[in-house]
């Protein structure tokens, strides 16, 4: 199965992250951390298929961001 990633934006620049002179609470477990990266995947709606009685991933899929 192959995986397609797109970056966005395609080229970071210092404008694309916020600078925090304290650390900031992670939004999954509450702890101080120093940085968080999110991600955030967009499926494509096709059914699952079945490998040796499994329910498996379709294939091909694409993930985008």
């Amino acid at each position: 199965m192959t995986i397609t990633v797109e970056a966005n934006p395609a080229n970071l620049t210092w404008s694309n992250f916020r600078p925090s002179a304290t650390k900031i609470r992670d939004p999954n477990d509450g702890t101080l951390v120093d940085a968080v990266t999110r991600f955030n995947f967009n499926m494509r709606s096709l059914p699952p298929r079945t490998v040796e009685g499994k329910f498996a991933v379709a294939d091909p899929n694409i993930q985008t961001s």
